[in-house]
């Protein structure tokens, strides 16, 4: 009778283990679903908002191409990497009700997103501490306030529900293959001498003064065809953000350079260059005008201002006697 009834006290605590195990697994993955985010859910989500200290984000995908506030392009890979936060999130403990009492909606990230332009999930999100590596989560409307992270990787996973504009811009400016140009004309507002036009016609490099009447120069076509070469992967440095008397005031001034780019199929692109005037002193005690660094660029008919890098621009920004035979 004795073994009889441990067998039975034996098979009856087994059943409430194994209730109890099933129950915290259910707990746990109920809880996970909150903010967990499968590869089949990334496929899905088509809209992207974040909002955090009056600052709003908005990352749409239009013919499979994500637009930024629906002006420009989005950086892909700062999606990817957004949804590959979200897929590998594990929840490190729920906190205390105090956290959810005193969690501020303004001073954190609200995040919307949307499957099939339908919002399927809404939660807030902010910092645990100031290393950023573990995330303080609230869902709507729920009273649970969570605390999540990625096992063994220590690094700011706050950064990638930033608003910070120029994070999710696709920073590239230029992006043209040789074969891909009809023309090209490049003026200099300080000095017309130096200002040409290349234009390919049956195959041929026609390469022309704008502003004299004859062509003083000797052309060297193995230059002009290498040149064509530099228009590919240049990139702006970020976003000027100013108030719109600002911006304005520097489109409607004289721009250093204007390049127009006439790709084949497509419209002509004029791309405005401006100084960037600043008051300096350098290392030697003198005052520097001219910001000999960065100058500012921006796309005819558009009001966005962007900060480029000399460098980034050299490769073309060539002279009419650049192309001359040596």
């Amino acid at each position: 009778m004795k073994k009889l009834f441990y067998i039975i006290l034996a098979i009856l605590i087994l059943f409430i283990a194994i209730i109890i195990i099933n129950k915290n697994f259910y707990n746990v993955s109920h809880i996970e679903r909150l903010f967990k985010i499968k590869a089949a859910d990334s496929v899905k989500i088509n809209k992207i908002i974040l909002k955090n200290n009056n600052k709003t984000i908005i990352l749409e995908k239009q013919n499979s191409e994500w637009q930024l506030n629906n002006s420009f392009k989005a950086d892909n890979q700062c999606i990817t990497d957004f949804f590959n936060v979200l897929s590998k999130l594990e929840l490190h403990s729920i906190l205390p009700e105090g956290y959810s009492e005193n969690f501020s909606e303004n001073k954190n990230t609200k995040v919307e997103l949307y499957k099939n332009n339908k919002l399927w999930k809404l939660f807030y999100i902010s910092p645990f501490d100031s290393s950023g590596n573990k995330l303080i989560f609230k869902p709507l409307n729920k009273n649970k306030t969570l605390l999540l992270e990625i096992p063994n990787r220590k690094f700011n996973l706050y950064a990638f529900f930033t608003t910070n504009y120029t994070y999710w811009l696709n920073k590239l400016l230029i992006n043209y293959y040789p074969f891909q140009i009809e023309k090209i004309k490049l003026e200099y507002s300080a000095d017309t001498s130096s200002s040409f036009e290349i234009i390919i016609k049956n195959n041929q490099y026609i390469v022309s003064p704008i502003y004299q009447q004859k062509n003083t120069v000797n052309i060297d076509y193995k230059k002009v065809s290498l040149y064509f070469g530099f228009f590919c992967n240049i990139y702006v440095d970020k976003i000027l953000e100013c108030d719109k008397t600002v911006k304005d005031s520097i489109i409607n001034s004289i721009p250093v350079y204007k390049m127009y780019i006439k790709p084949r199929q497509d419209i002509e692109r004029q791309y405005n260059f401006y100084q960037i005037k600043e008051k300096k002193v350098n290392e030697n005690g003198k005052i520097i005008d001219i910001n000999p660094y960065y100058c500012y660029v921006n796309i005819k008919g558009d009001t966005t201002v962007f900060y480029i890098k000399y460098i980034e621009i050299d490769p073309i920004i060539k002279t009419l006697k650049y192309f001359n035979k040596e």
